[in-house]
C-alpha cells in the first residue's frame, strides 16, 4: 500500500495531534488492492481523545487535512457513529497510522 499511497505518518501525526485524535486507520481498498487508482478516495476511521473538542468544523478540517496529506479524496468516519465500536466501514480489515 505504501508504495501506491502516500502516506506521510509523521505529517499525519502532527495534524492528529493538533485536532486531539487518540486513533487513526486507514481502511477499504487501500489495504486490499495491489495498485489503488490515484482517483480513488482512501477511507479513514478516526477515534477523537476524551478531552477533544468534537464538532463538525473539527471532524471536516481534520478530513481536509488527511486529503491534502495524501494527495487524494479522504472518507472519515467517526468511530462512536459506527453500529458496532469494534467495526468498521464496509471494505475489509484496518490498519492503524495513527499512533503509530
Amino acid at each position: 500500500m505504501d508504495a501506491e499511497v502516500n502516506l506521510d505518518l509523521s505529517e499525519i501525526a502532527r495534524v492528529c495531534e493538533r485536532f486531539g485524535v487518540a486513533s487513526l486507520r486507514v481502511t477499504g481498498a487501500a489495504l486490499t488492492d495491489s495498485e489503488v487508482p490515484p482517483t480513488s478516495s482512501l477511507t479513514f476511521l478516526v477515534e477523537f481523545a476524551p478531552e477533544a473538542q468534537r464538532d463538525f468544523g473539527i471532524f471536516f478540517t481534520l478530513g481536509d487535512e488527511l486529503q491534502r496529506i495524501v494527495g487524494r479524496p479522504v472518507e472519515l468516519f467517526d468511530r462512536r457513529t459506527l453500529r458496532s465500536p469494534d467495526s468498521s466501514p464496509p471494505g475489509g480489515g484496518t490498519r492503524v497510522v495513527y499512533p503509530v
